[in-house]
């Protein structure tokens, strides 16, 4: 007869593309190993009678037999159990497991002792153990391990604030090695903020913050620092914080723009330099922050479309252009009239980068960018028509990696028609969607084509404005239920086909080693890791 201990090794590429699953290998136990699990477990039993035998001095007993934590650990779980030779004896065995804790459960170095002790006296369910175990399970929320010992601790904000404030589990939460990791340190910022706890220092959880680097945080430390009730109001240290968190933290926009607002308009240069450079970095995110600070800079900006530099004029106009993308409510005439003016009397740069950038409002639809590009189109000669693209031209612009991981999320598939004006250079001006599939699907066609797409030379269109038809493009969801058929392609629709099956746990075939060279065939479940979304069949 052959004994064996089988190992599941974790990430051992067996699947296509070298998708991590589970492996086992058996090890065949050689005699002396054998033999030590034996006396092992005899010895396992012979503690296990020995301290039902003399439950009243098991300190002694235990101490004298030289048996470790782990040891005891697994004795009081046979006792519960009633296991392995040993007589249930369910309070001896939450006896032992107190006597491995030994009153240290907030600093025992095992854990899973704790929990074993709390789940023993939850099983139990004896109203004398209440309070015991309404002790246990605070000490392991506050170590954070839980270990299914029932929900977090039921106790109120008083009952909370006092027992993290307690001296022994402040003094755990408080230790070098602990105060570093994010649960103790969130602990601790929650009572030193508190004005309720006796372990209440403002000051402490500033300074605390400032080493720290949590955007959210700095806010919250700014706004105190700004308020001067919990300790003395800092202006400058506030604002020092919330220029740190403003690039994550659309709270310390709102705070800051009343600060560096008025300084645009100020007696001092470098001040209002800085104050607008920063206010630039957040104009753009899309939180409410950014739309304030839109509207802020707006009118400056078109004051800017009259400065002496060209190079400040095209500058004012490219941030006027992403503003209105972005929404800022806001008079879009000067911005028009500006692009109208460049385009009939401007530079060539002047030209060059209002093309761009009435396109980009030709594709957000915005009110009167229509009219100017009209205008524009016939001076230069009218916009030709160039008929339709030939797939075999497009092709290469777009691929299946072009799929939008949340078009695939959303299950979303569809055919998108376009037209594209050509400028002639050969870049793409601005794309119009002519038969619309999803917000997502359309937005990525506008966006790819402008980037990628170059008409290459065509001696009828030199000098001129072409408007194209682009070939249809098929966005194809994968087919991920093996019973069900892909959705027919569209004739002559470019298709992008997805790659990527979210897969269930799958039974797969694994041929386990044992290590005396003999092999057998076995299936286990394993859950296939596709996150990178390129698996391209059946794991093999």
């Amino acid at each position: 007869m052959s004994i064996g201990l089988a190992y599941a090794l974790l990430t051992a590429p067996v699947a296509a593309s070298a998708v991590p699953v589970t492996v086992i290998t058996v090890h065949d136990l050689t005699p002396k190993e054998i033999r030590a699990m034996q006396w092992r477990d005899r010895r396992l039993v012979a503690l296990c009678r020995s301290a039902a035998h003399h439950r009243n001095t098991l300190d002694k007993l235990l101490v004298a037999k030289g048996a470790d934590s782990d040891t005891l650990s697994e004795v009081a779980w046979q006792l519960w159990d009633g296991e392995d030779g040993c007589r249930r004896d369910r309070a001896l065995a939450i006896n032992v497991t107190r006597r491995v804790i030994d009153g240290k459960a907030l600093t025992a170095a095992d854990v899973d002792t704790v929990a074993q002790l709390a789940m023993f006296l939850q099983s139990r369910g004896e109203p004398a153990d209440l309070n015991e175990l309404a002790e246990l399970r605070r000490i392991m929320w506050v170590r954070g391990d839980y270990y299914g010992v029932g929900d977090s601790p039921t106790w109120s904000a008083d009952e909370k604030r006092d027992f993290v404030a307690r001296d022994d589990v402040w003094a755990f939460i408080d230790s070098p090695e602990r105060r570093e990791g994010w649960k103790h340190r969130a602990m601790l910022l929650e009572a030193l903020l508190d004005p309720l706890s006796p372990r209440h220092d403002a000051a402490r959880a500033v300074s605390m913050i400032e080493e720290g680097n949590d955007s959210r945080d700095w806010t919250c430390a700014a706004r105190l620092l700004l308020e001067g009730k919990q300790l003395p109001a800092d202006p400058v240290r506030a604002e020092g914080l919330l220029i740190r968190a403003a690039e994550y933290d659309d709270a310390a926009r709102l705070l800051l723009l009343p600060i560096l607002a008025p300084r645009l308009d100020g007696s001092d240069p470098v001040a209002a330099q800085a104050a607008l450079r920063a206010m630039q970095a957040w104009a753009s995110k899309t939180e409410a922050g950014g739309a304030a600070t839109r509207v802020l800079l707006w009118p400056r900006l078109v004051q800017k479309l009259s400065a002496p530099a060209p190079d400040v004029q095209i500058a004012a106009a490219r941030d006027l252009t992403q503003y209105a993308i972005l929404g800022a409510e806001a008079d879009r005439a000067p911005l028009l009239r500006w692009l109208d003016t460049a385009l009939r009397d401007g530079s060539d740069a002047e030209k060059t980068a209002s093309w761009g950038n009435l396109g980009r409002l030709m594709m957000k639809q915005e009110p009167g960018a229509a009219a100017v590009m009209a205008a524009a189109y016939e001076r230069v000669g009218g916009l030709l028509d160039g008929g339709a693209l030939q797939p075999a031209n497009f092709q290469p612009f777009i691929t299946a990696d072009d799929y939008p991981a949340r078009a695939l999320r959303d299950e979303s598939e569809g055919v998108v028609e376009a037209e594209a004006v050509i400028a002639p250079n050969g870049r793409v001006l601005h794309v119009v969607v002519t038969r619309l599939a999803s917000p997502i699907l359309d937005d990525i066609v506008q966006r790819l084509v402008v980037r990628r797409f170059r008409l290459k030379d065509k001696p009828e269109f030199a000098g001129h404005y072409v408007r194209a038809k682009l070939p249809s493009i098929q966005f194809r969801l994968p087919n991920c239920d093996t019973g069900a058929d892909r959705t027919p392609a569209v004739e002559a629709a470019i298709l992008v086909d997805g790659d990527y099956c979210p897969h269930p746990i799958q039974d797969v075939p694994l041929s386990v080693t044992t290590a005396g060279g003999a092999s057998e065939e076995l299936r286990a479940a394993v859950l296939i890791d596709d996150r990178a979304g390129h698996i391209g069949g059946a794991p093999r």
